[in-house]
C-alpha cells in the first residue's frame, strides 16, 4: 500500500505543488496542453478492485524475488490494507 501512495499519490502531489494546474511554461503558454495531461493523486481504497489488485502483484513480485511464499487471496491481502 506505501509503494502505491508513493506512486500514484504523493509523487503526483509533489508533481502538482512544482506545477500547478493552472502553470504557465516560459512562453506563457499552459504547461499541461497537448501530450501533458495534468495528472490528478489517486488515494488507495480497499474497494477498488485495480488498487488490491496493484497490492497484491506488487507484493508477490517482492515474495517471488525473496523466495518467500506468496499470497494471490486478494481478500486476505484486502483485510491487511
Amino acid at each position: 500500500m506505501n509503494t502505491f501512495n508513493s506512486y500514484f499519490d504523493h509523487s503526483i502531489r509533489d508533481l502538482l505543488s512544482i506545477f500547478p494546474q493552472n502553470h504557465l511554461d516560459k512562453d506563457g503558454n499552459p504547461f499541461w496542453s497537448g501530450p501533458k495531461r495534468c495528472p490528478g493523486p489517486v488515494t488507495f481504497n480497499t474497494e477498488d478492485p485495480s488498487h488490491v489488485m496493484f497490492v497484491v502483484s506488487y507484493a508477490n513480485l517482492l515474495a517471488a524475488a525473496l523466495s518467500i511464499p506468496e499470497n494471490r487471496d486478494q481478500a486476505s491481502v484486502k483485510a491487511l490494507c
